[in-house]
């Protein structure tokens, strides 16, 4: 599974696991053909996914980027639907980031 994940370009899948259940997350959210995600995306996306969620400062530190250029490149991922901000209002210092779910 993880192989054909990644030969298609996603991400691998995420498995959270308690007590009782076992919950699989795949992620294949089709960005349109001829539409290639920008430049470290990638690593944004699997940050966030392999912490199921981080602030905006803690992805900056994870993928090594300049905060302008996360920041970017969030908005470009939630503009397309792969992200969601989860945050109390615009200016939440708490505010995260997570990856979309239906």
């Amino acid at each position: 599974m993880f192989i054909e994940m990644r030969s298609a370009g996603l991400l691998d899948p995420l498995y959270t696991q308690t007590d009782r259940t076992v919950r699989l997350l795949l992620t294949a959210t089709a960005v349109g053909a001829g539409d290639p995600l920008p430049s470290g995306s990638t690593a944004i996306l699997a940050a966030i996914r392999d912490a199921q969620g981080m602030s905006t400062g803690d992805i900056t530190e994870a993928v090594g980027m300049s905060r302008p250029t996360v920041l970017k490149r969030l908005q470009q991922l939630q503009t397309l639907g792969l992200i969601d901000r989860v945050g109390k209002s615009p200016q939440d210092p708490r505010a995260y980031w997570r990856l979309h779910t239906d």
